[in-house]
């Protein structure tokens, strides 16, 4: 299921893969199982807003692979209030023995060499290949451009 709506931006429930994000996040917390107060993060956002996480918690993602679908479980992703994309840390997976291989139009994310996630080119972004939520599309109405996040 693609993560762009209609108008270009990306709907509520995407997952963007960053390089320069310290920790998973989400500003969903319902996605969140197993929450937990944690030392405040201070996270810059695109628009040049400064948020604090308090809050982390563990996050089952659903993903689509070519066997069909399987869950991916992200331990400690934080709470970002006001974070309208989630983000998958390309630092932190790979400091946890993830290798990622950017190509030209996907991304793999990889384990002792079988790939665990996939992701696609979306404009500028690589973009996780998650399930979509039911309505996700609906509540995309606030949902930043991908060149803001590319920023």
């Amino acid at each position: 299921m693609m993560a762009l709506v209609a108008d270009g931006t990306f709907a509520l429930g995407t997952w963007v893969m960053d390089s320069g994000a310290s920790h998973h996040m989400t500003g969903q917390a319902e996605l969140r199982t197993h929450a937990r107060q944690c030392a405040p993060v201070h996270s810059l956002l695109a628009d040049g807003g400064e948020r604090v996480a308090t809050t982390s918690g563990t996050v089952h993602l659903t993903i689509e692979a070519d066997e069909g679908e399987t869950t991916l479980s992200l331990l400690d992703v934080l709470m970002v209030p006001g974070l309208m994309i989630s983000l998958f840390s390309v630092r932190l997976a790979s400091a946890c023995g993830y290798e990622i291989e950017f190509h030209q139009n996907r991304v793999l994310v990889k384990h002792k060499g079988t790939v665990e996630l996939q992701g696609t080119l979306r404009g500028k972004l690589y973009v996780l290949a998650t399930v979509d939520e039911v309505g996700a599309e609906m509540t995309a109405a606030a949902t930043p451009t991908a060149e803001m996040w590319h920023r």
